[in-house]
């Protein structure tokens, strides 16, 4: 048992062994969650206290039966020598009997005898092999020959005893030299016995230390693989998540955590990055809100004080007009009142656009909702030469929305894409549906846009139309913004493709 606990031994504390487990743990410390590894750990703790405990008991076990064997060896070493000793006694009983004609002897001889028989029992019992039994048996034989020479001399008469005196010694010498060659084998029997178990004795106190040293040396290897293992599923993932919450608190709301670890740590690197995502977005509706308040709060002033002379002049302009004046002034006066009717468009598109927006949904028909997009623009599209084609995929479709905002946005798009459009073209307006949403295209045939707007903090942009402000598109995003839409833009080789895209039901009920 002892060899075949230290085989064990040295097959799991093989290199190759401890290598491949530490391998194959830092290879899956991505697909292992906490509770797993818990699990995992409280296993191999009970399993460790198993195998000491098993180890504990077999050691002693081990010292128990080597304990007990040398006992036994000992019982029956003891009782060896005292069977010869009695046997001793017994025989003088012959020569007493013989040389000095002790009438006791013979009841003492058979008293001797019995007490040998008692010993030879109890050796019996502490018999546990064939080869015990073999020369217990021998010693039991010499024992039977030397019981019959005794009696041999115990049934002659006086005289004769007296005259066979003279081959006593003979007798007494082959008798004796019989038992003492079972006694002798016996004897350096019991004496390989107790020097096997010596031996074994011996190794089991030298394999004692390594059997216990077992449970501490998987212990040592748990924690010697384990440590990269934790290092790179727990300490680098719990140092980047603090490193990142370090930065946010800074203000670096673009940073983000690598989503690695157990799984438990890469979900709280995950939710730091959307928490950071989230804050980016506040702060960015909060600077634009922000933005918004200011430009509401100065706009109107400034459009208050451009206002009102700007009356004045146009006003002026006008009756001017109306007198009779030459061809020059009155060009002039006409750049006057262009440029008035622009500034005052301007103005107007500028306080509608930093107007906050209160979307009042209603269930509304797209399809004949478009047709009555269309014809406002109608007279506009003919003047330019430009074509308007409405199309759907069905005779109804259905959405809840503000009618008024979505008729402003939709008219600001439809007036883009006729001035981007050449004469002799058309303007298309394609109303679709997708799941949950409705789409209103509108795809023109001009030279596209310089650039892609963005959703998101748009300012007003350049405007290359004689009475542009520039507001159109950012109006148009706001408004789809406000009924939780987008607002898309596609550049194609013959034209510009505006989707807008709304829910069907209101998000602002």
């Amino acid at each position: 048992m002892a060899e075949l606990l230290a085989d064990t031994w040295r097959s799991w504390m093989g290199a190759g062994t401890v290598r491949r487990v530490s391998r194959r743990m830092l290879c899956n410390a991505t697909r292992v969650s906490l509770r797993r590894l818990q699990a995992a750990y409280s296993i191999a703790v009970v399993c460790l206290v198993l195998i000491t405990g098993a180890l504990g008991i077999a050691g002693v076990k081990l010292w128990d039966d080597a304990a007990s064997e040398s006992e036994r060896l000992a019982a029956m070493t003891q009782v060896v020598q005292a069977i010869r000793g009695t046997q001793y006694r017994q025989i003088k009983e012959v020569s007493d009997h013989v040389l000095l004609g002790d009438e006791l002897a013979r009841q003492e001889f058979a008293g001797y005898g019995a007490e040998i028989e008692a010993s030879f029992l109890r050796v019996s019992l502490l018999v546990r092999s064939p080869g015990e039994a073999r020369f217990v048996d021998a010693l039991r034989t010499a024992h039977a020959d030397i019981r019959a020479f005794g009696e041999s001399y115990f049934g002659t008469a006086p005289g004769v005893r007296i005259a066979n005196a003279w081959r006593l010694d003979r007798d007494l010498e082959n008798v004796f030299n019989r038992y003492e060659g079972a006694f002798n084998q016996t004897q350096q029997f019991l004496d390989r016995q107790r020097e096997a178990l010596a031996g074994r004795m011996a190794y089991v106190k030298t394999i004692v230390p390594v059997i216990f040293a077992i449970p501490v040396a998987l212990a040592a290897l748990m924690v010697l693989a384990s440590r990269p293992f934790l290092r790179r599923g727990i300490v680098d993932p719990l140092y980047a998540v603090t490193e990142a919450a370090q930065r946010i608190s800074r203000g670096d709301l673009a940073h983000r955590v690598p989503e690695r670890g157990f799984d438990e740590m890469a979900a709280l690197a995950r939710g730091v990055n959307r928490m950071a995502a989230d804050l980016a977005l506040h702060r960015e509706s909060l600077l634009r809100s922000e933005k918004q308040a200011m430009l509401g709060a100065l706009v109107p002033i400034v459009a208050h004080n451009i206002r009102n002379p700007l009356a004045s002049i146009r006003a002026t302009a006008q009756v001017l007009a109306d007198e009779p004046i030459s061809a020059e002034v009155r060009e002039g006066l006409e750049g006057i009142l262009r440029a008035s009717d622009r500034l005052q468009a301007w103005t107007h598109s500028l306080l509608s656009y930093l107007n906050p927006l209160q979307p009042r949904c209603t269930v509304v028909d797209l399809v004949p909702f478009a047709d009555v997009v269309a014809g406002l623009v109608e007279a506009r599209a003919a003047a330019a030469g430009v074509a308007i084609v409405v199309q759907s995929e069905s005779l109804s479709i259905e959405a809840c929305f503000d009618r008024n905002l979505i008729e402003q946005a939709l008219t600001g798009l439809l007036n883009n894409a006729i001035e981007a459009s050449p004469a002799g073209s058309s303007v298309s307006v394609q109303i679709a549906t997708l799941p949950g949403w409705v789409l209103v295209s509108i795809r023109d045939a001009g030279a596209g846009l310089a650039r892609q707007p963005v959703p998101r903090g748009l300012s007003p942009i350049a405007s290359t139309k004689p009475y542009g402000s520039g507001l159109g598109i950012p109006f148009a995003l706001k408004v789809c913004e406000v009924h939780g839409g987008r607002l898309e833009f596609i550049n194609h080789d013959d034209g510009t493709e505006v989707t807008v895209a709304l829910p069907r039901e209101s998000q602002n009920t």
